[in-house]
């Protein structure tokens, strides 16, 4: 919450303002039920969120670290709101700024040869520190300036080995009637490792058209980013024969940089102040193999209305198709 708040005091005010935003959205939630029998207070509860990812150690095996943070912080990178003060705030300060050491506070952390044969060894895990959690949250934690803090979960993220559990829902605080809602979306997994990863993948592959060179390797040599990333092939796309690339990489800060050398590189090319030139790069890199959908995809594009002046023409002559089916496919 920033080096300002030395006490749970110094942030009450905007965790009543929080709370009572919270309210609005999820008023069935257990922590209003349990202020409204005096078990609780608003001020002295910490919303935070839950999050299990598996890393890699030093001999590439994975290592399952269990995490929680507090919903509110100093903002983040491209906006950073400064700390959380006695004032209430206006906007909602996100916890995206400052050392993981100071934001995030480790739970627990285990070797995947401990689970690998046997995943009771997990669940056991899960149900010690959710339980643990869980305690904190409902009893508090004695502040050495007085009073307690309760650590209310609102909601946890992760990879898929740990959302598997159900213990999440059995024991911490939820809306009894939304227990999906407290399964967040893990922005790292679903868009740097997946969703933007492919899609920077494909952007790759439809602008290495417009770059000169006689085959798709040489077109692909004019493409640099980063000092790990030496070169961009098809290998780095995951582009295999005539399938669509789905990205090589496992760095999820890499999808950010080939995203920003996407913006930067249609820029460079002049292509944001027409569709034409993406289009025809779209085109010429569809060929006859590929399933009538993806042709289908093209060409509803240009039909589409996209602002800018758009050619239908080499879609239309190269690859006729049924447009109820491609929609269909879409």
């Amino acid at each position: 919450m920033g080096p300002e708040v030395r006490r749970l005091a110094d942030a009450g005010p905007s965790l009543l303002e929080f709370w009572k935003r919270y309210k609005r959205l999820y008023p069935n939630h257990e922590v209003f039920k349990l202020v409204a029998e005096n078990a609780l207070k608003l001020e002295e509860c910490v919303p935070c969120y839950m999050h299990g990812d598996e890393g890699t150690t030093y001999k590439k095996d994975g290592c399952l670290c269990l995490s929680f943070h507090c919903a509110m912080g100093r903002g983040t990178i491209s906006n950073k709101m400064g700390p959380i003060t006695h004032e209430v705030l206006d906007d909602p300060h996100l916890n995206f700024v400052g050392h993981a050491f100071e934001t995030r506070f480790l739970l627990s952390a285990m070797l995947r040869e401990d689970y690998r044969d046997d995943h009771s060894v997990m669940s056991d895990l899960l149900e010690v520190v959710v339980g643990s959690l869980d305690h904190a949250s409902r009893n508090g934690v004695p502040l050495a300036s007085g009073g307690k803090l309760h650590p209310v979960c609102l909601g946890n993220k992760g990879d898929w080995p740990y959302l598997e559990e159900a213990v999440f829902t059995r024991k911490l605080m939820h809306e009894f009637d939304k227990k999906a809602a407290f399964h967040k979306v893990d922005i790292f997994h679903t868009v740097s490792l997946g969703v933007g990863k492919a899609w920077a993948a494909c952007g790759f592959a439809i602008l290495q058209q417009v770059c000169p060179g006689t085959s798709i390797e040489k077109r692909l040599q004019e493409h640099r980013k980063t000092s790990y990333v030496r070169k961009v092939d098809r290998s780095t796309l995951g582009w295999k024969g005539s399938e669509e690339p789905v990205g090589g990489w496992s760095k999820g800060a890499l999808t950010t940089a080939l995203c920003q050398f996407l913006e930067y590189f249609c820029q460079l090319k002049d292509l944001e102040s027409s569709h034409r030139a993406l289009l025809d790069a779209g085109a010429a890199l569809v060929d006859a193999s590929q399933p009538e959908g993806v042709r289908g995809k093209l060409q509803l594009m240009a039909e589409s209305g996209v602002p800018g002046e758009v050619s239908k023409t080499r879609v239309e002559k190269a690859y006729p198709f049924d447009p109820v089916k491609a929609r269909a496919d879409l």
